[in-house]
């Protein structure tokens, strides 16, 4: 019996965008409440969600566009005094990661 890989990862692919509810090879938007679970946040952070971390930080955010509004270096140094991460960067790498966890095993 001859397996044909296109076929192969093509059935691949598609049971995981099944399992997962995201595009193979496709950019994919996340909302921040399935990344940054209570979960997550009980676990990493002072602060029982997301909303709660924001709400506590010096910015006022009301939407997406004013969370990209605050300035990356400046967040970085609330996400290390309050979390267990040293960085924006490395916290939603890490959500991201769990997130993915969650969804494929």
């Amino acid at each position: 019996m001859d397996i044909d890989a296109g076929e192969f990862k093509k059935n691949i692919e598609k049971a995981l965008e099944e399992q997962s509810g995201l595009r193979m090879n496709e950019q994919n938007e996340i909302p921040f409440e399935q990344l940054f679970t209570e979960e997550f946040m009980q676990l990493y952070t002072e602060f029982d969600s997301f909303e709660a971390l924001l709400e506590a930080s010096q910015w006022d955010v009301e939407d997406e566009d004013d969370f990209e509004a605050i300035p990356e270096g400046e967040f970085d140094t609330d996400v290390d005094e309050h979390t267990d991460f040293p960085s924006w960067e490395v916290m939603s790498q890490t959500a991201a990661q769990r997130f993915l966890e969650r969804h494929f095993n």
